[in-house]
């Protein structure tokens, strides 16, 4: 599922994303992006107004969120080496509390017995 227009707004340690459809209706589920650390473990990057999973990877890839760099201070604030989404990164729909990890074959849902990050603890949680 495609969408519409984006709006990105930076905050100091993540971005708020909302996306819209044709119609320009704001998507309205509540999505998570944590994105993998060099060093191990997860930090929360961005989170996201999506009507599927599917658009909040699109939504990730550097060209639709930072198009002109906007988010390279960001990116280094939270010491992270990447600005796309990629393989070994999570997504968590907040409203279903269900945690996703990101493959080249698509979103994976991690099953009971894992234990997502906990940013209600600390920003930077390890798995």
């Amino acid at each position: 599922m495609s969408f519409a227009a984006i709006d990105v707004e930076l905050k100091k340690d993540h971005a708020e994303i909302s996306l819209y459809n044709s119609s320009f209706e704001e998507a309205t589920t509540s999505y998570e992006v944590w994105y993998r650390k060099p060093e191990g473990g997860y930090t929360m990057v961005a989170l996201v107004k999506a009507h599927s999973l599917d658009q909040v990877y699109v939504a990730m890839q550097h060209e639709n969120w930072t198009p002109r760099g906007e988010a390279f201070n960001l990116v280094q604030r939270i010491r992270l080496d990447h600005v796309s989404m990629q393989e070994g990164d999570l997504v968590r729909d907040v409203e279903k509390d269900c945690w996703y990890f990101w493959t080249e074959s698509g979103f994976n849902k991690i099953e009971i017995g894992c234990k997502p990050p906990d940013n209600r603890k600390s920003r930077n949680a390890k798995l």
